[in-house]
C-alpha cells in the first residue's frame, strides 16, 4: 500500500517525479510537496500536469468529477496557491502553462464519441461506468467557465543536497 505523502524511498532518490491528476485527491499539499522535494536529487525536476481551481471555494464547482463524487471528497486548490506553495518547498519555478484549451477539445471528442455509441475506450470510461459521462460533461462545463483550469508546471530542486 502506498502512501504519497510517505513515500518508501531514500532521500534523493530520483532526478525527476511526475504527477497527473493526482493533487486533488490530496488534502495536504504542503506534506505532499515536501514529501517530493524530499525524494528529488538535487537538480532534480517536479513535472506536473493537475488540475486546479481559479476561484476559493471548491464548492463552486459542478460535482460528480471524474476524480470525486462530492466536494467532500475533492481536494483541489487555487491555482494561485501553487506557485507560493512550490517556493516555499524548496522548488523553483521553471514552467507554469494553462493547457486547458488542449484538455476541453479532448474531453469534447471523447463525450461525443460517448453520445454516438462508439467502443468504450479502456480505462476511466470503463471503470467508472454510466456516470464517467455526467463526469465528464461537469468537468467540460467547469473548464469552459473558467471555474477549473488544467496547467503544466515545472519545478527544480536547488542543486545543493538538503
Amino acid at each position: 500500500r502506498a502512501n504519497a505523502l510517505k513515500m518508501p524511498f531514500n532521500n534523493n532518490s530520483y532526478s525527476a517525479l511526475w504527477t497527473q491528476h493526482i493533487t486533488m485527491n490530496i488534502d495536504d499539499k504542503k506534506a505532499l510537496m515536501t514529501e517530493f522535494y524530499r525524494v528529488i536529487k538535487p537538480a532534480g525536476q517536479l513535472l506536473m500536469y493537475e488540475v486546479l481551481c481559479t476561484t476559493h471555494a471548491n464548492d463552486s464547482i459542478k460535482y460528480p468529477l471524474p476524480w470525486a463524487g462530492m466536494s467532500e471528497d475533492s481536494f483541489l486548490d487555487n491555482i494561485h496557491n501553487y506557485e507560493a506553495l512550490l517556493h516555499n518547498c524548496g522548488f523553483q519555478l521553471k514552467h507554469r502553462q494553462d493547457v486547458s484549451a488542449t484538455a476541453i477539445v479532448s474531453i469534447q471528442r471523447v463525450i461525443e464519441r460517448i453520445k454516438q455509441g462508439e467502443k468504450k475506450d479502456p480505462g476511466l470510461e470503463i471503470i467508472l461506468g454510466d456516470s464517467f459521462l455526467t463526469m465528464m460533461g461537469n468537468l467540460l462545463e467547469s473548464l469552459t467557465n473558467n471555474k477549473l483550469r488544467v496547467v503544466e508546471f515545472i519545478a527544480t530542486k536547488s542543486s545543493s543536497p538538503s
